[in-house]
């Protein structure tokens, strides 16, 4: 990495410590971008709600997603082209030496417009992952840092920070998973028919679902909708499915106070018991047990 970008890193980091001087994760002036300060290694199970690009300043990051994993460190950007459920954690973060990210929501339909005037095309390979680990180039990392200085000068933030985020999506078009970035947006490519059921299933995951109808939102048959589904997303459908519902479920149960059986039904449970062995095998303890650790004893 080149010596002006470690220097543009750095006074990103000094930017983002001054907005996150605590752990945890701060919005900022600018709309759509967050600071994110950990200072554990503590695992994390998150369901976004945005596609994102995120650029380490300091520290590494482990995330895993069904049978995918990223490893990204300082000067790397995760780019993510699907919502998908997501655990990571921040290796070896301490108070000392804590993990700093500075996340910017990107719009994929502004990827596409860009692709459409630079006459760019979609990867003509399948795309085989939701996400994806890019190297920061110094353009990059550049509009980055000028997108970081606006959050302290919110009097120019407003006509300058739109034009600086579309600068970050051409920078990321043009860069080496520009191409399969696109491929999510580009209509007619079966990496977009999978984004575009995945968000079907994001506004409809209490509803019962088939592989049958969801093959037919697709336009595939069962058999190559469940393969594409699968090599695209690490997961089966009917997976990822099941993690929407147990992901928001916890969001109703430590956000909304929902009693166990509450949030299970209105996630489309209808056995609370199946729904309570599901949600401790994937975060690992009861959720019973999770309301009780947040402070929040909610009856079965």
């Amino acid at each position: 990495m080149q010596d002006c970008t470690e220097e543009m890193l750095d006074d990103i980091a000094a930017i983002a410590r001054r907005l996150a001087p605590g752990p945890g994760v701060r919005e900022t002036r600018v709309p759509g971008l967050t600071v994110r300060r950990l200072e554990d290694d503590l695992p994390i199970s998150c369901m976004p709600d945005h596609l994102s690009a995120s650029l380490i300043l300091e520290g590494s990051k482990e995330c895993a997603s069904g049978d995918r994993a990223w490893r990204y460190t300082r000067g790397e950007s995760l780019v993510s082209g699907i919502e998908t459920p997501t655990v990571f954690h921040a290796i070896g973060a301490s108070p000392s030496r804590p993990f700093l990210t500075l996340s910017l929501r990107i719009d994929i339909q502004t990827v596409a417009e860009f692709a459409s005037r630079a006459k760019i095309l979609p990867s003509d390979s399948e795309v085989r992952s939701p996400a994806f680990v890019l190297e920061a180039t110094e353009d990059l990392v550049c509009a980055f840092l000028r997108l970081a200085e606006l959050t302290e000068r919110p009097e120019d933030a407003e006509f300058l920070a739109p034009l600086v985020i579309r600068e970050i999506h051409y920078w990321l078009l043009r860069s080496r998973i520009g191409p399969k970035l696109l491929s999510l947006a580009s209509s007619g490519t079966r990496s977009y028919a999978i984004a575009e059921t995945t968000a079907w299933l994001r506004g409809h995951y209490s509803e019962p679902v088939g592989i049958e109808s969801l093959a037919d939102r697709a336009h595939m048959s069962p058999s190559s909708f469940y393969r594409h589904f699968r090599l695209l997303m690490g997961m089966s459908p009917l997976q990822y499915l099941k993690q929407l519902r147990l992901y928001e479920a916890k969001r109703l149960l430590l956000s909304e106070g929902l009693r166990v059986s509450s949030a299970a039904w209105r996630v489309g449970y209808e056995s609370p018991a199946q729904f309570a062995r599901d949600y401790r095998k994937l975060f690992g303890d009861s959720p019973l047990r999770d309301t009780r650790r947040k402070g929040e004893a909610v009856p079965a």
